[in-house]
């Protein structure tokens, strides 16, 4: 019997013994080959090849041999190779099944099922497996070391819907909310939904279960190939997610590995947040009992609206909102350390001994040894990764490669240096936050650090002086200095603060690009020191189930708030003068449905909408005061009054032209300036708001209008030649091409009788000049020291600024300018100190009329702010 006979018995093989590697047909008799063409008998041998070629895996030389002898068949090896290339034949798997293989058997191991593949009819064999163990290796090997992802020197955002910060393309900085709170922001994706078993790569690749195979454990089920295989997985979301690719490494993921991921993420970032807040002094350790998670375990997540429509408090459902222990700000005071307050008898001093330190008593807390002191943050962030004390999650139980992410953090040092200086900027430790800065010696990439420094405001601990850090030292290192991923600009980003911080407004109606949130970025922190990210009430508030912020929680835009907005955009003029102020804006930006027209309006006009908002869904307390200041604060820096643009109203008044009550519908656009903007509210709004928030709105459209009439009277007497490109910029309906225009408003206007190097945007109009003066001094020297205490001293009375500004006199702002409380001022509002935009209590008021000092509990004394003017 001839070698073939031996295989092919006439018709006699069993179905199970068909060609695995082929469709599935039967082995014909041996054929008769006389008389038959030469290219008509590959088809007839065609089975007997697949046998040979394809499962007995016979070389092509021998396969030549076998054909002459028993079928007399003689053919070149080109030929064999054309054909067998023609009918798509492969010894190997292709590399894309066994991926899909791999990819099965991993997914049903992590389920505790045994797997026996089947391709093409046939059980894969230990050959086969090896074949795939080496498959696995060889992807390892070629895998590109993990680096963070660039793309083209910025930061392409690939975040998470709802719960990112929104503010880069950072790797640890997003992850600041528990896993079940994340989960109630993402109703919609439920984060995001388990991805599917996959599927074969065709029909010819089954997976079963092999008969009378138990159920076992997925530690029994993952075999040396699984074992490589779940090694690769996680390598591969390392990856993922050291590349900040956060959303394809959740969609990797189950559910029990997306909520074991997430936690341990948050304990991270709680960890490095803590430490970098608290870096100088208290524990030098944070470990996974200090961090004290077991006493804020996770509930059920509510999704707790904080905006209300009518800007009345609405109770959604009936729950338990953890309160806050009091209502009173915290604040800082600009000071040279060795002249805090010389004509005062306080010592703030810091004993010199202390009982041990107690975890609930930040005061307690010594400072650490200055050779502890000098070790790096990243060191102490990485060795945290290392040992995991953080944590009450074992790494092993994560679906990321922990070693692995550890090696590309060491190999990384720039990038982990960046998310290192991004945490000392969310901790608010200015100290840190320096010496960190130093250390940068190429771009930042990972994340937007203006934004972020203005998203994280603290008027109790630091003011502006991180955010002046950064502007002064960062110049070279960090080029992104306009706008976000958002296409907010900085100020844009200090307006979104605002009304975070004290309204119910909700983030969709602030901005088109925030419709997918539920919350502002940095919610965990209050501007005014009530709350932080490590407060009890905070946690408790996220151990409740609560996403978002209690409207409860928040007061009227207060003197610490207001101030320390004020002085964040003094740095922002000491960065770029006034240039800021003339940049069109994506805030409130609006798109008509009708005419397609997107209004996108400048500063000046921003800051009206946020005042109207305030006063819209602010608390019951909103009286204005603190828009009053940021509008007279951004009109003594230039802010050009004159830029008319084309506004739909209706969309910012909320009737949609969609609206049912809206019959006939047609564009209501209007070229307003800001001034006529804020004439254009109509009074059924106005007349729904407190009596104080309709004083200060008054108040403030008369700013707005005194300034609008006190640029028109400049342009009168500037040659007309001189007004040419101005008068070019009169109208922006879709484009915003005009900001270069309007210099004429800040050019050759410097105060005369002072040394300050500003310019003197109010022109001959000495109320606005004295009233800016009269508010610097108002911010400078009060503070609310008692719930029972008004919100506005009784040297500033805002009726006597409304009485003055309708009669057209000069302004009359209380027991400041009627007793001569304020030392000389200049025609720009500015007072005799080094800095115009940030003076001290002592270079304000003629008698020591301050009361900041009797709440040393409340009060942090600060350094003055570093400046670097670039004009």
């Amino acid at each position: 019997m001839d070698l073939l006979t031996s295989h092919y018995d006439g018709g006699t093989t069993s179905s199970d013994q068909v060609d695995v590697f082929m469709p599935d047909v039967n082995i014909p008799a041996r054929p008769d080959l006389r008389g038959v063409r030469h290219d008509a008998k590959w088809d007839l041998l065609k089975p007997f090849l697949a046998r040979l070629y394809l499962k007995e895996q016979t070389k092509l030389a021998n396969l030549m041999q076998i054909m002459h002898d028993d079928f007399g068949f003689n053919a070149l090896e080109h030929e064999y190779k054309y054909r067998f290339g023609k009918w798509k034949w492969k010894r190997s798997i292709p590399s894309v099944k066994k991926n899909a293989m791999l990819d099965i058997l991993q997914t049903r191991a992590n389920t505790g099922k045994t797997t026996e593949l089947q391709h093409l009819g046939k059980a894969l064999d230990h050959s086969d497996l090896n074949k795939l163990r080496r498959h696995l290796k060889t992807n390892m090997r070629c895998m590109n070391a993990l680096t963070a992802k660039a793309n083209g020197g910025g930061m392409a955002l690939n975040r998470m819907s709802g719960p990112a910060l929104v503010l880069g393309n950072s790797v640890f900085l997003n992850w600041n909310l528990p896993y079940e709170i994340m989960l109630s922001l993402n109703e919609r994706n439920r984060l995001y939904p388990s991805p599917p078993a996959p599927q074969p790569a065709s029909l010819d690749l089954v997976a079963v279960t092999p008969t009378n195979s138990p159920t076992i454990t997925v530690t029994q089920a993952l075999s040396p190939l699984l074992r490589v295989q779940s090694a690769a997985q996680a390598f591969k979301r390392t990856q993922l997610f050291v590349q900040g690719r956060h959303a394809e490494l959740v969609k990797s993921m189950g559910k029990p590995e997306q909520q074991t991921m997430s936690t341990w993420l948050y304990q991270f970032w709680f960890f490095a947040f803590k430490t970098a807040k608290h870096w100088g002094h208290g524990p030098l350790q944070w470990d996974a009992e200090k961090l004290a998670f077991d006493l804020y375990p996770a509930r059920n997540p509510l999704s707790i609206s904080s905006s209300p429509l009518t800007g009345a408090r609405v109770a959604h459902c009936k729950i338990n909102v953890p309160s806050l222990r009091q209502d009173l700000c915290h604040y800082t005071i600009h000071c040279d350390p060795e002249a805090v307050f010389e004509d005062t008898e306080v010592d703030i001093t810091i004993p010199s001994a202390f009982e041990a330190p107690d975890l609930l008593d930040e005061q307690s807390w010594r400072a650490w040894p200055d050779a502890r002191a000098q070790a790096p943050l990243q060191e102490r962030l990485l060795n945290g990764l290392e040992h995991n004390q953080f944590s009450t999650t074992k790494t092993e139980m994560l679906a990321i490669d922990v070693p692995e992410l550890i090696r590309a953090s060491h190999s990384s040092d720039q990038r982990f240096l960046e998310e290192s200086l991004g945490f000392a900027i969310i901790g608010r430790n200015h100290e840190l936050v320096e010496s960190l800065v130093e250390k940068i010696d190429s771009e930042i990439t990972g994340f937007y650090p203006y934004h972020l420094a203005t998203t994280y405001l603290d008027g109790s601990r630091t003011c502006c002086n991180i955010l002046s850090t950064l502007l002064n030292r960062l110049r070279e290192k960090y080029r992104h200095t306009d706008t976000n991923n958002l296409g907010h600009t900085v100020f844009e980003n200090l307006m979104i603060t605002i009304l975070r911080s004290h309204t119910s407004i909700r983030p969709t109606e602030v901005d088109d690009s925030l419709r997918d949130e539920k919350r502002f970025p940095g919610e965990e922190t209050d501007i005014c020191g009530r709350w932080d990210a490590d407060s009890e009430c905070y946690r408790s508030l996220l151990a409740a189930g609560i996403s978002v912020i209690p409207f409860e929680w928040k007061h009227k835009f207060c003197h610490t708030s207001a101030l320390t907005i004020c002085h964040s955009l003094a740095t922002l003029f000491d960065h770029s003068r006034y240039l800021f102020l003339k940049s069109p804006c994506e805030l409130f930006s609006k798109h008509c449905t009708l005419c397609g027209l997107k209004a996108k309006l400048y500063p000046l006009h921003v800051t009206v909408l946020v005042a109207f908002n305030l006063a819209q869904y602010g608390t019951q307390d909103e009286d204005l005061f603190g828009m009053i200041a940021v509008i007279l604060c951004i009109l003594a820096m230039g802010a050009p009054q004159r830029y008319s643009i084309s506004i739909p109203l209706s969309l910012y008044l909320g009737k949609e032209y969609s609206d049912p009550e809206v019959p006939n519908p047609a564009c209501d656009h209007e070229k307003l300036n800001p001034a006529q903007l804020a004439a254009s509210i109509p009074d059924r709004y106005v007349q729904a708001w407190s009596e104080k928030a309709q004083t200060g709105w008054r108040v403030l459209c008369l700013i707005l209008q005194v300034a609008q009439s006190e640029a028109q009277g400049r342009e009168a007497q500037e040659p007309e030649a001189d007004n040419t490109e101005a008068d070019d910029t009169e109208a922006n309906d879709t484009e915003a091409d005009d900001t270069e225009a309007d210099d004429t408003e800040a050019d050759d206007q410097f105060c005369t009788r002072c040394e300050n190097i500003i310019a003197n945007f109010f022109g001959k109009h000495k109320a606005l000049s004295v009233l800016w003066a009269a508010v610097q001094t108002e911010l400078l020297t009060y503070r609310r020291l008692h719930e029972s205490n008004p919100w506005i001293s009784d040297n500033f009375d805002i009726q006597a600024v409304l009485r003055s500004l309708e009669d057209g006199g000069d302004t009359i702002a209380g027991k400041l300018t009627v007793d001569g409380l304020m030392k000389a001022l200049c025609s720009c509002g500015s007072f005799d100190s080094f800095e115009p935009f940030v003076p001290r209590a002592k270079e304000v008021s003629q008698e020591p009329i301050s009361n900041l000092e009797k709440r040393w509990d409340l009060l942090r004394v600060i350094e003055p702010p570093s400046r670097g003017r670039i004009w």
